[in-house]
């Protein structure tokens, strides 16, 4: 039997984290992931428009990292969830960004990815966790499993990536009021409170989620005048 301590998800998280942000700044060092227009179109909102990076990379890239070329590591991007024993319903069916299955350590993490250009992204964020926990009970994923494997023992986790610009969204001006000091502090003391905050209130009655770990790194872009951040905050799914 494998039994993992909090404190080492924890610190393998956190080792995986540091490797992807890594990868953030390899690609920034060769070539700009974002398309610039001098001219943004009167629906989009100017400096979000000019500057992001689609979020499907952040799901796609901690994965790969978190692989690392071992076997017992599967990975999958729109993850489809059906939680409803009615399989007609094609409604009763969500989808996550990501799903990583650990073998080796007996761990799933469903991944939710998200660019905060608005503050709006964290009430997104919210529902993407209220989610996971309302349908944990009665997710599909047993029915699915060939015969001879089984998650039995298996912690299930919430794992929510994000990131933004602090001068260039949003986040760093609409909502610079709320988030205006250190970005480590804005999100660890300020948007995850937040966060959590409505979580409770989406899910009262129920067993609430564990956030294990949290952690928000500047990415070095070189010359560039961008502020980029990459965050993370990992919550365990104790209903699953």
């Amino acid at each position: 039997m494998i039994v993992v301590f909090m404190s080492e998800v924890k610190e393998f998280i956190s080792t995986v984290f540091d490797v992807y942000c890594g990868e953030y700044e390899n690609v920034f060092r060769v070539f700009e992931p974002w398309a610039k227009y001098e001219h943004v179109p009167e629906s989009k909102s100017g400096d979000e428009f000019r500057f992001s990076i689609h979020e499907c990379n952040q799901v796609v890239k901690f994965q790969s990292v978190y692989k690392g070329g071992s076997d017992g590591v599967l990975t999958w991007v729109e993850f489809p969830i059906r939680y409803n024993e009615d399989m007609n319903k094609q409604d009763d069916t969500i989808h996550v960004d990501g799903i990583i299955v650990d073998r080796n350590r007996k761990e799933i993490y469903f991944i939710e990815a998200k660019r905060l250009t608005k503050k709006q992204g964290f009430d997104y964020v919210a529902n993407d966790i209220e989610r996971m926990m309302r349908h944990g009970k009665n997710h599909d994923l047993k029915r699915r499993l060939k015969a001879e494997y089984e998650f039995n023992g298996y912690t299930f986790y919430c794992l929510i990536l994000a990131d933004f610009w602090r001068e260039h969204n949003t986040v760093g001006k609409t909502y610079k009021e709320e988030l205006k000091g250190d970005a480590k502090l804005d999100w660890a003391d300020k948007v995850l409170p937040y966060i959590q905050n409505e979580v409770n209130k989406k899910t009262s009655g129920m067993t609430q989620p564990e956030l294990v770990s949290q952690d928000i790194q500047h990415i070095d872009m070189g010359d560039k005048a961008l502020n980029y951040h990459l965050a993370y905050a990992l919550f365990e799914l104790t209903d699953f």
